[in-house]
């Protein structure tokens, strides 16, 4: 630790320590210029990608320390799971598919009875509202009739008064013609 401060410090005292004469003065610009690892950009703009591939398989291989046997068969494992886990998305997806279609089918039932009984309910309705038009039909047909009967037996009733107060008055005039027949005789 003490080696790198005072390897830091003769560093930075090193300009400090020369004499800085007018005609060695350096400029005050920085370059900005940045290198990088050539290695990395050696194959155009993916080379980065493809060497990374490649670094990841070939540590992968020898990392493992396994024979071709042995990446074979851990191969076929591993295709066995996938094609495992395919077979449960496409069982969980008919699962779903099924119950979909249940509950699709249930629905259509239950809106078909409530169609079913909102057209038993119309029909209901539209009976009920012909009984109560054929009701008041009859009940006006009653009153009619009612109607005429009492105007038939009031008519009848100033018949028989119109003929009763027409032979009171041929009686009386009956009467008057005696009465002066016989004032004119005596």
């Amino acid at each position: 630790m003490a080696t790198k401060f005072l390897t830091k410090n003769v560093f930075l005292n090193l300009p400090t320590a020369f004499p800085q004469s007018p005609s060695f003065k350096p400029s005050q610009k920085v370059s900005r210029v940045c290198f990088t690892s050539s290695s990395r950009y050696s194959k155009g703009r993916s080379g980065a990608v493809e060497s990374r591939a490649g670094r990841v398989f070939a540590s992968s291989n020898q990392d493992s320390g396994l024979s071709t046997d042995e990446i074979t068969k851990r191969g076929e494992e591993d295709i066995a799971k996938a094609k495992e886990t395919a077979k449960d998305f496409t069982d969980s997806a008919k699962a779903y598919a099924e119950e979909t279609k249940g509950k699709a089918e249930a629905a259509a039932d239950s809106l078909g009875d409530k169609a079913k009984e909102a057209s038993n309910r119309a029909g209901e309705n539209a009976e009920i509202a012909k009984e109560k038009i054929f009701g008041a039909a009859e009940s006006v047909k009653e009153k009619a009739e009612e109607g005429n009967k009492t105007l038939a037996d009031n008519a009848a009733s100033a018949t028989e008064s119109l003929k009763g107060a027409v032979e009171s008055a041929v009686d009386k005039a009956k009467e008057s013609g005696q009465k002066l027949k016989d004032a004119i005789e005596k």
